[in-house]
């Protein structure tokens, strides 16, 4: 099989992927600590002036990257461009993509072809490409001027990378705040506010782990029904796409990430009975829509299920299901702790229909076989 790094299969809870998010708080209290890599890394591109960042990634790498966009046109203050690594390589180059450019190329195994292909043809337009992977002597890494390596990776390595998500995201705000330091943004109050908060997040990740069994109790009244829509917006809009992925991965769920503001122009009309609504609203730019819109579904007929603040009331008494989240965070930060919720409401939900969330199919011959059209050996 192409998926080379699945080593070994279990056949009941807990799964590869559970154990993996266990040790998600102790892995980034470790990024959090240990960021020199990042810091020698930004000092590395700091000697050279440079006007634009671009980001680019395919899967979840391109989902993480969407909460990216967000953290450094926020955080650095600099342009920052959001590209598919597929339609980099494909399609016409974007202009200011030159010398004067980072590209911030994002791949969980540093082998997706599209990846690795977008790296190589950065590097021939004398881009400054920097590699985040969780696979050190990757054909990515290979291709990069410098590297980050996320350190999330266990030896039997599950297909569904719920850890290495996050362990990701961690590295693109540490990267983000190192950035802003050396180009001297002059919010710098902000910057250290944001930088302590981030060492409070193993903790909030302990706590939302402690309180799996809400999870356990939604995922066996839920997994039944046909489909579920995951709405978020701004730094969030990643966190939706990443979990309509995911569940379509673990538990075959027909899904759909999208926008709260793009939900409410005419797709709440495919909404009924059969119909989950899981909405991301902490407080922020958007939570007043994300209200209306709770409003709005429960018209429809559809449940809603709403990740809110752990002080929330109004959003929270409009739902029919809520998960509180501790820890009160600005809204920049919520992504990469609003989504380990979700991941374990979606691998209960895969337990629940007597799916193993790690093989995301591959244990079905069709498939497999599908897999193996998709990507041959060694490149993803």
């Amino acid at each position: 099989m192409a998926l080379h790094f699945m080593k070994t299969t279990r056949t009941k809870h807990p799964y590869l992927c559970w154990e993996d998010l266990q040790t998600t708080p102790s892995m980034v209290k470790d990024i959090v600590q240990e960021k020199k890599e990042i810091e020698d890394v930004t000092e590395k591109l700091s000697r050279k002036r440079f006007d634009s960042l671009w980001l680019t990634g395919v899967g979840s790498s391109f989902n993480q990257l969407l909460t990216g966009l967000c953290i450094f046109r926020d955080i650095v203050k600099l342009p920052v461009t959001l590209i598919h690594s597929f339609d980099l390589v494909h399609y016409s180059l974007p202009p200011g993509l030159d010398e004067n450019s980072v590209l911030i190329d994002v791949s969980q195994t540093g082998r997706t072809k599209a990846a690795v292909e977008a790296a190589e043809l950065a590097k021939k337009r004398s881009v400054r490409v920097v590699a985040v992977t969780t696979v050190p002597d990757s054909p990515l890494a290979k291709a990069a001027d410098y590297l980050i390596y996320i350190q999330a990776a266990a030896e039997d390595f599950p297909v569904i990378p719920f850890k290495q998500y996050i362990g990701a995201l961690t590295i693109i705000y540490l990267f983000a705040i190192a950035m802003a330091r050396r180009l001297r943004v002059r919010d710098t109050s902000r910057i250290s506010a944001l930088e302590f908060q981030l060492k409070g997040i193993p903790s909030i990740l302990s706590r939302v782990l402690r309180n799996e069994q809400h999870l356990v109790d939604l995922a066996g009244k839920y997994e039944n029904k046909d489909i579920f829509y995951f709405v978020g917006q701004g730094p969030n809009f990643g966190t939706a796409h990443e979990s309509a992925v995911k569940i379509r991965e673990c538990v075959r769920k027909k899904s759909v990430g999208i926008s709260t503001e793009e939900i409410a122009h005419g797709a709440f009309n495919a909404l009924d009975e059969e119909s989950v609504v899981v909405v991301i609203a902490p407080p922020g730019g958007s939570y007043d829509r994300a209200l209306a819109l709770v409003k709005a579904i429960d018209v429809m007929g559809a449940t809603t299920i709403s990740v809110v603040d752990q002080s929330d009331s109004k959003v929270a008494e409009a739902s029919d299901e809520v998960i509180k989240m501790p820890g009160k965070l600005p809204e920049i930060l919520t992504p990469i702790t609003y989504i380990a919720p979700l991941q374990l409401l979606i691998y209960h939900m895969a337990v629940e229909k007597g799916l193993n969330p790690d093989l995301i199919g591959t244990d079905e011959a069709r498939s497999r076989k599908a897999w193996d059209i998709l990507f041959p050996v060694g490149t993803h």
